[in-house]
């Protein structure tokens, strides 16, 4: 589980590198809660 957990943690900074560098992408900022919520998921089923 730890090397989902991250590669989630991976893919949430890679997308909020990617919100920071366009802030009125509604669908990049969709993927990035996407991506956190994945990773919280994981967490709370640890």
């Amino acid at each position: 589980m730890s090397e989902e957990i991250d590669a989630a943690g991976q893919r949430v900074f890679e997308m909020f590198g990617a919100v920071a560098a366009a802030p009125d992408d509604r669908e990049t900022g969709a993927l990035a809660d996407e991506a956190l919520a994945a990773l919280d998921a994981l967490l709370a089923a640890q």
